[in-house]
């Protein structure tokens, strides 16, 4: 009968007969076959690398944050805009490159649009005359251009048509509103063809109007019976910034504290509100999508759906507010008028930086920020008492040979 192999469980030995062969064994130490090492000396080995890894780290981490860190804007990139000299910007929107504002010469106020290709060719010639100061715009999604007049109300322009709606305040017939002078707008287009306009003052209010309607001629008033937007912030005072992020509109509020509501144009879910420890003075949505920020007499806050919101003091060597707000992937921008101001030392246009919360003043020579906007080349376009200007974030030949002086 043939010899049955046993293995020998001392050494790993087979033995098959009278011949005893050594062999490895699949499992049985088999790194330290490899390097030739005990296996003390490779758990030696392995606590060397991980120690010399671990000091590595600590020695380039700097040099990463160093090489990964965002700079601080550069002010030779503000570059004011010369055939604006001598005309007060009041309020901006850019849309599909195109860009709109608001605007005072020789105390006549106008609405002026110019193409974009080409910055260094953007002139400020006016458009549409109005009664006063335009306080804001907005270009919906038909691309209609919604005007907020100091005392006067809300007007619509059509861009494709030149027609402009009825002027829409307190005596408009079905009108909600208690107040002429409106501080906030947003929209939203509906899956129906319809068009939502929401309007802030005392409370949030909406129209609506049919895309067909080139005309604004059945431009309506939801009867406040009937408006979700109304019902979720019939207690707010001062509406500041309004905000839609996806299914949701965002409103800030400018109370004795400051408070920030968050409700579902539908209605299907209870509003949110988060008191905060500031006024709120505006409302800007970040490119994530889902951040909304908002900007205080003191204070940053930056807040999300379910989470808490996060409270960010502002540097007082500013001496600034952030009474406007504009987002993009690097900076929260501020602006504020430093014209009211008694402190030499106000800046009028910051940055915060998420990156290393902190603060930078970019400039002081503009005596006053009143509009904050992006194109699409993410240059910030800023509306002033001196003028027009924009800050180029990337370096271009347009800093250097543009029309700008």
């Amino acid at each position: 009968m043939d010899d049955i192999p046993r293995i020998d469980t001392d050494g790993g030995s087979v033995v098959q007969g009278n011949v005893t062969t050594k062999g490895d064994f699949i499992g049985r130490d088999k790194i330290t076959n490899i390097f030739g090492l005990a296996r003390w000396q490779t758990y030696l080995l392995a606590l060397a690398v991980m120690l010399v890894a671990a000091i590595l780290l600590i020695v380039i981490t700097p040099h990463l944050q160093a090489w990964f860190a965002v700079a601080t804007p550069d002010p030779a990139r503000l570059q004011p805009v010369s055939s604006s000299h001598g005309i007060e910007i009041t309020a901006l929107a850019v849309q599909q490159g195109q860009i709109w504002g608001g605007a005072q010469q020789d105390g006549k106020f106008f609405l002026f649009h110019s193409n974009l290709a080409n910055p260094a060719a953007v002139a400020i010639k006016p458009l549409h005359y109005t009664e006063n100061r335009i306080l804001d715009l907005h270009v919906d999604c038909y691309g209609n251009i919604w005007l907020l007049i100091n005392e006067i109300g809300t007007l619509a322009y059509n861009q494709a048509t030149g027609a402009i709606s009825a002027m829409l305040n307190q005596q408009t017939p079905g009108s909600t509103l208690t107040k002429n002078t409106m501080y906030a707008i947003a929209s939203q287009c509906n899956p129906d063809g319809s068009a939502t306009i929401w309007l802030g003052r005392e409370s949030v209010h909406t129209l609506q109007y049919e895309q067909a309607d080139l005309t604004f001629a059945k431009l309506r008033f939801v009867p406040v019976a009937d408006d979700v937007a109304f019902q979720a912030t019939q207690n707010l005072m001062e509406v500041r910034g309004l905000l839609v992020r996806g299914n949701l509109v965002w409103v800030a509020d400018d109370g004795q504290t400051g408070q920030l509501t968050v409700f579902s144009p539908t209605g299907m879910t209870t509003p949110q509100h988060f008191p905060l420890e500031d006024g709120l003075l505006t409302l800007a949505g970040a490119p994530d999508g889902t951040t909304a920020w908002a900007g205080g007499y003191q204070k940053l806050f930056s807040v999300q759906v379910d989470q808490e919101s996060r409270s960010i003091d502002i540097d007082p060597s500013l001496h600034m507010r952030a009474a406007l707000l504009a987002v993009d992937a690097d900076y929260v921008w501020l602006g504020d008028d430093c014209s009211t101001s008694d402190n030499a030392a106000c800046c009028s246009l910051a940055v915060y930086i998420p990156h290393n919360q902190s603060n930078s003043c970019v400039t002081k020579q503009i005596t006053d920020v009143a509009a904050l906007a992006f194109d699409e080349a993410d240059n910030l376009w800023i509306g002033t008492s001196a003028g027009l200007f924009v800050y180029f974030r990337h370096v271009s030949s347009s800093i250097r040979k543009g029309n700008f002086i």
